[in-house]
């Protein structure tokens, strides 16, 4: 796996390409007033919420369970001081269908615990607070 990131013009604004696929990647206001795409912060959010997504749905689908309309949201939590990496990452996964609530819940549990690449490249100090939304129902997973 490899990406290419380089500016853009002048200034801050950077793409991101694998070869096939392009992204524009932005940067904060105190830098750039300008800037178009997601930060490189919320991209790793947003990695983290898509590898989710992706090893949900799989296992779900392998295990013939009928789920539906999920959504990840994915809300991080920084230091104040430099380097501002994540001490706290908080993943509230919603989803409908008729399905029980336990089943979604060991099948979230077995995506963090065994699937998610991304969740196992983050550093381990960082706490991680899941919680899943089924029907309207909030549980506690992690």
């Amino acid at each position: 796996m490899k990406v290419k990131v380089q500016q853009v013009n002048q200034g801050f604004q950077l793409s991101s390409s694998n070869g096939s696929e392009e992204i524009l990647i932005g940067v904060s206001q105190e830098y750039q007033k300008d800037t178009k795409g997601l930060r490189p912060m919320e991209l790793l959010l947003s990695g983290l919420g898509a590898c989710l997504s992706i090893d949900i749905l799989n296992l779900t689908k392998k295990m013939r369970l009928d789920l539906n309309g999920l959504k990840v949201s994915v809300n991080g939590e920084r230091d104040a001081e430099p380097p501002k990496a994540f001490n706290a990452i908080n993943i509230e996964i919603s989803c409908n269908g008729v399905i029980k609530e336990e089943k979604i819940v060991l099948v979230i549990k077995k995506v963090v615990d065994q699937h998610c690449s991304v969740i196992h490249s983050l550093n381990p100090t960082i706490k991680l607070n899941v919680y899943v939304l089924v029907n309207d129902k909030k549980i506690n997973c992690i």
